[in-house]
């Protein structure tokens, strides 16, 4: 299946977790594209929030 290069490298930075296999990483950027944006900034400010801290 052809995938646009910007969700399969995020498919591919999820796999890199360990214990995260191709199909849960492909699950995750799914699930994740179907989100409102307003859920997706919550999920962006929560990754910033985690390196500051």
């Amino acid at each position: 299946m052809f995938l646009p290069s910007s969700i399969q490298n995020l498919i591919n930075q999820f796999n890199k977790l360990f214990g995260i296999g191709i199909k849960t990483a492909e699950k995750f950027v799914f699930y994740l594209f179907k989100q409102p944006k307003g859920k997706l900034k919550e999920f962006n400010l929560a990754f910033k929030e985690l390196k500051k801290k």
